[in-house]
């Protein structure tokens, strides 16, 4: 696998868990200032890293993402349960690409993407 696709990867299992974390406080605590910045900071960062690999749909995703949380976090926008579901769903897509990824790169590959995982209950 290629180091910096391997780094990447490796990166982005913290940055999406992250963002979960901070996702599932702000559904209890929707106008905290600060743990808006951190998922936002934290999806920032991994759109970006996500942008040197040829990941089109994936970095697409994640800039809606980071731009619905930047609205939040300009007062533009009132994050409300179903925006902070949306997002979770967006998140656990990239999640199973990036499964998929992993397991294409990976000395025993299969022939099927794994599904997404869903990081809270339904």
């Amino acid at each position: 696998m290629n180091p910096l696709l391997a780094q990447f990867l490796a990166e982005a299992n913290d940055l999406l868990a992250s963002v979960d974390d901070g996702l599932l406080q702000l559904e209890r605590n929707p106008g905290d200032p600060e743990l808006v910045n951190e998922v936002f900071r934290a999806a920032h960062t991994f759109k970006g890293s996500s942008g040197l690999f040829d990941f089109p749909e994936l970095t697409r995703l994640t800039h809606a993402a980071e731009d619905l949380l930047d609205a939040v976090r300009g007062g533009r926008l009132a994050l409300d349960s179903g925006m902070a579901d949306d997002l979770l769903a967006a998140f656990d897509l990239i999640r199973g690409w990036l499964a998929h990824v992993t397991a294409r790169t990976s000395p025993r590959t299969s022939a099927c993407p794994p599904r997404p995982v869903r990081t809270r209950p339904v």
